[in-house]
């Protein structure tokens, strides 16, 4: 009997440390999982509700809106593009919908310079527009340009999200979130060529196996300070340790960077210049600022990872002067980067064409070249 009472006391003792142990690991009293599941739960149904009714303000603001300048949208986009267009130009603060012409026989015509196609692609940018500002001022991460949209009858939307909402499960409130970057792997696709059809039915001939796609080191720093809240900003590891280097500089300037484009994938960069990206709905600003996926010369800029749409943290691309994006260019150019004459927001590093092209010609010259077209 006094062996087996101090053999019990043994396993028990052992039993306690063991349960000790393993609270001192799980760090979450019993029940506080199942709490915090239930928590999230209730997080994202808010959420939902939060995006239905700001889609309802959203609309009825952007009706409002558009009704005030004819049916156009002169709001520049985030990249600072003009999104709507007017052919006919505007009489005072009005937008001209129709001309009074001759034609050839001296006759007058109307010459219309508004259409049903324009005013939908007005409505869906401008809908859009809104609807992520109220989705940017949510206390937690929703994804901005993120739905598809189909306008019926001119005056109804139907959105579809492209991408689930996520919540973080197991998070302490009491402790501040900071999330940091991952590091994942990416395939970098090449582009896709013309689909042709085939004038006549040929005999098919055996396909020669495809070379699988080139798979790189990438960090994911989406949610964090860097990335523009509800954007995915992914970059190849390279661009991202200068991106930290021009944050470095920003901060040596007390100001800020904020990534608003980062990497795209093939299919993203498809959607965006065939015109299913509500960013860009007006074909003529696709054509002019977008990378034709088909015409790309091996990889579009934006699918290598070593691209940046970027801005100065607490500025909209519409809001920053002359002198910010100045400030913006140093920073990125001291850091290493090429900016794209085209675009002020633009910046590329690591290899692509544009960044190579900037080298060589600084080889040669012995100057710095900090932008090329």
């Amino acid at each position: 009997m006094p062996i087996l009472v101090v053999v019990s006391l043994i396993v028990l003792i052992n039993l306690y440390l063991v349960l000790l142990s393993k609270n001192s690991m799980i760090g979450y009293p019993i029940g506080k999982r199942q709490d915090d599941l239930f928590n999230t739960y209730q997080k994202a149904e808010s959420a939902l509700f939060y995006i239905d009714q700001s889609a309802k303000y959203s609309l009825q603001k952007a009706v409002h809106e558009l009704a005030k300048d004819g049916g156009f949208s002169n709001e520049i986009s985030d990249e600072g593009m003009s999104i709507g267009t007017n052919e006919c130009g505007k009489f005072g603060d009005a937008n001209i919908w129709y001309e009074l012409k001759r034609d050839k026989e001296g006759k007058i015509i109307n010459d219309s310079c508004f259409d049903e196609a324009s005013l939908s692609y007005n409505l869906e940018n401008k809908f859009d527009e809104i609807l992520n500002e109220y989705l940017a001022s949510y206390p937690y991460d929703i994804p901005i340009d993120n739905y598809d949209y189909e306008v019926k009858g001119s005056l109804e939307i139907t959105g579809t999200a492209r991408g689930p909402l996520m919540f973080d499960i197991l998070k302490d409130e009491g402790i501040p979130f900071i999330r940091k970057p991952k590091a994942i792997k990416v395939q970098i696709e090449p582009k896709k060529p013309e689909e042709k059809k085939p004038a006549e039915e040929k005999p098919k001939e055996p396909k020669e196996p495809k070379t699988p796609p080139e798979s790189k080191d990438f960090e994911d720093f989406t949610g964090t300070n860097l990335c523009a809240k509800g954007t995915k900003c992914l970059l190849a590891k390279e661009a991202y340790a200068l991106l930290l280097k021009a944050q470095e500089i920003a901060k040596q300037k007390k100001l800020d960077l904020e990534v608003t484009s980062a990497y795209r994938s093939m299919q993203r960069q498809i959607e965006i210049w065939e015109g299913h990206a509500d960013k860009y709905p007006d074909p003529k600003v696709r054509r002019k600022y977008i990378a034709n996926p088909y015409q790309c010369s091996g990889v579009c800029p934006h699918g290598t990872g070593n691209v940046v749409d970027i801005k100065l943290k607490g500025k909209t691309f519409s809001t920053m002067s002359s002198v910010d994006w100045l400030a913006l260019h140093e920073i990125m150019s001291q850091a290493g980067w090429v900016r794209y004459k085209v675009e002020t927001w633009h910046f590329e590093c690591c290899g692509t064409d544009r960044y190579n092209r900037a080298q060589e010609i600084a080889k040669k010259t012995g100057t710095p070249v900090t932008a090329i077209t």
